[in-house]
């Protein structure tokens, strides 16, 4: 989450790729409630997630960024926000 680029990073085994990414663009903070985290935030609407996905995309395609989004099987996955997307 350090650029809206890839970058190099030198570690002592060689340089290592970064492909940035970031909570604007991750599923959890909309989707994720567990109790078992201590997570307990109030769901979004998949279309008010969907928006601040594709906020960050246009704005990412505007300036030659990387959009890397980040999209977890048991949170987008279920069928509203999968209807949402495909609507």
């Amino acid at each position: 989450m350090g650029d809206d680029v890839p970058y190099l990073i030198e570690t002592p085994r060689g340089k290592l790729l970064e492909l940035p990414s970031h909570w604007g663009m991750d599923d959890w903070p909309p989707f994720l409630h567990s109790n078992e985290l201590g997570l307990e935030m109030p769901i979004q609407s998949a279309a008010r997630a969907w928006e601040n996905w594709w906020e960050e995309f246009e704005a990412m395609w505007e300036y030659g960024g990387l959009w890397v989004p980040v999209w977890h099987p048991f949170l987008s996955g279920r069928l509203a926000r999968w209807s949402h997307t495909h609507a």
